[in-house]
């Protein structure tokens, strides 16, 4: 590197020579001049190094008189290059890494030229944030249609969360609207979609009886948005708030620590802050009410592949058919809705009330399409009702808490299937028993030794 500067100095100084080669200046005391002193080294007023915006790099000499010549193209500077006249722009492009080498060399008449300066900038500019997820937060406030009535949107909001940990909660639209129709009676699922993420409410639309049931509210225009430029949520019993401020916490944290973040309505949690967290194998709880909190445990994350979780829980105007319900038995203790896929398998723990103490508390997702409930988890209470279940996707959940688990096969309650619950079913079948919800295996109607069969069959494969 010291000998191709020390071939552009002399470049530059050849170039000189050749341009003033007609001068007539004193040669005689150019040469007594530049044989004792060189123009002074040009100074940058940008360090070399890695920035993430376009950066402005000003030139300087301390040899009054002298001129600067400089490239960005990686080349030497010489006296056909550049002059500096004023601040460079050294620019660089979203999503990429562009690197640029400033070169500079200053001259002056009667002057050895300068050492070369070099600076090498880097300029790594954030992609522009994008759509992560979007859900809703609150559904209109009119939810029941008589047939023919219009659409209200009127108290309908979604959050849309952002790459980089923003988001900003919307007033619905209806050009976000998808489904919508009060022309036949019965409940209709109505999708709202917005940068390509879809999530849905149900209305209920009944047979007209006199004057439509109008809502007095007018709609929010459509370019009406409640903005929440930054998150604010903050790590329990310190001032640290903040998702970037939280990361830089979490990194720092010592190993196998329980770490308490309040939501504070964040819907999303970035991946950086899981990725900083699971660095150092961390217990987090992500409080979202004072009833409702997400617990992870970092240990089993992989840094590489972390993504951004959604953690927005709506507890609020949930549909389920109240005929599915009553056929699980039990007592229906609590009803919300999962916003977003459980990527990382986070546990919800839920508050349900002293009075579902000691109970076995089962996880019921609604599937709209069906009109069924699918068991997703069932686990015992606390005695004074703390129940810790795993939704597994976004969607409208319901909890049955009883005396007994809903797993069907699980006979003596112990929340699994097993050779105990086969041995209880045969004599269930030899003493006549009639069947149940739980023991009729094949969905028949009857208990069998099918059932018995199907039963063995599903221990050996689970």
């Amino acid at each position: 590197m010291k000998v191709l500067k020390r071939i552009a100095r002399l470049a530059a100084t050849l170039l000189l020579a050749m341009s003033v080669a007609t001068s007539a200046v004193s040669v005689g005391a150019q040469a007594a001049t530049s044989a004792t002193a060189s123009v002074a080294q040009p100074k940058a007023s940008t360090k070399t190094g890695t920035y993430q915006y376009n950066i402005s790099v000003s030139l300087t000499c301390d040899t009054k008189g002298a001129t600067i010549y400089y490239t960005t193209d990686g080349s030497y500077p010489t006296i056909e290059s550049n002059v500096y006249t004023g601040s460079i722009r050294i620019k660089g492009e979203a999503g990429k890494s562009v690197t640029t080498i400033l070169r500079a060399v200053a001259i002056k008449t009667g002057y050895e030229p300068s050492e070369i300066t070099e600076a090498i900038y880097t300029i790594e500019i954030p992609e522009e944030p994008v759509i992560e997820y979007m859900e809703i937060t609150s559904n209109p406030t009119k939810t029941r249609y008589n047939k023919g009535d219009e659409l209200s949107l009127s108290g309908g909001k979604i959050v849309v969360s952002y790459s980089d940990g923003t988001y900003v909660t919307l007033n619905m639209k209806k050009s976000m609207i998808s489904g919508f129709n009060t022309n036949t009676a019965g409940q209709k699922k109505v999708t709202v979609t917005y940068g390509g993420y879809t999530d849905t409410f149900t209305i209920t639309v009944v047979s007209s009886s006199g004057q439509s049931n109008t809502n007095i509210n007018k709609d929010y225009d459509d370019d009406d948005i409640i903005t929440e430029d930054t998150v604010n949520p903050r790590i329990s019993g310190t001032a640290i708030k903040g998702w970037g401020n939280i990361e830089n916490a979490l990194s720092q944290i010592e190993e196998g620590n329980s770490t308490v973040i309040v939501l504070n309505e964040s819907p999303s949690v970035p991946a950086d802050v899981i990725r900083a967290a699971a660095k150092n194998t961390l217990d987090l709880t992500f409080t979202v009410t004072e009833d409702i909190q997400w617990n992870l445990n970092t240990a089993e994350i992989s840094t590489k592949t972390v993504p951004s979780i959604g953690l927005g829980i709506r507890t609020n105007a949930i549909s389920t058919l109240e005929t599915p319900i009553r056929e699980m038995g039990g007592k229906e203790a609590f009803r919300l809705h999962v916003n977003s896929d459980n990527k990382l398998g986070a546990s919800l723990c839920i508050d349900l009330d002293k009075k579902y103490g000691d109970t076995y508390a089962s996880l019921f997702r609604y599937d709209h399409d069906t009109d069924k409930l699918v068991l997703v988890d069932t686990q015992r209470t606390t005695a004074t009702g703390f129940v810790t279940l795993v939704p597994d996707e976004s969607g409208d959940y319901i909890i049955i808490a009883d005396q007994e688990t809903k797993i069907i096969g699980d006979l003596d309650n112990n929340m699994r299937v097993n050779a105990f619950d086969a041995a209880m079913l045969l004599r269930m079948i030899v003493n006549g028993t009639e069947a149940t919800r739980k023991t009729d295996f094949d969905k028949n109607g009857v208990i069998n030794a099918l059932d018995v069969s199907k039963m063995l069959r599903y221990i050996v494969n689970h």
